[in-house]
């Protein structure tokens, strides 16, 4: 049996770009500060994916997707690292996306 995947897209607010130009996640000078991490999930030919799962990897911070495709969660200024982080939209019959 073979199984035919398609592709997701995840575009990220703050950056304003694609998945790949997920920012790290940056630590302020004195104090972290907490980031949030918002954008929309869509299909190969543009239509958004209700259903899909968000998440930083490794972070177990995530969400998932609205009837919109969009999403949007809070990394707490305590997991705020100020390493990169791995951001992956995932949902099932379509093959996972995943940027760092």
């Amino acid at each position: 049996m073979t199984r035919t995947y398609r592709r997701l897209t995840t575009t990220a607010a703050l950056a304003g770009l694609a998945l790949a130009a997920l920012p790290p996640l940056a630590r302020a000078q004195q104090q972290p500060q907490p980031i949030t991490v918002s954008g929309a999930v869509t299909n190969e030919t543009g239509q958004p994916m209700q259903g899909a799962s968000v998440a930083l990897v490794g972070l177990g911070l995530g969400a998932m997707t609205a009837e919109d495709g969009r999403y949007s969660f809070t990394v707490p200024a305590a997991r705020a690292s100020g390493q990169a982080a791995t951001l992956e939209a995932r949902r099932l019959g379509f093959r996972p996306v995943s940027s760092r």
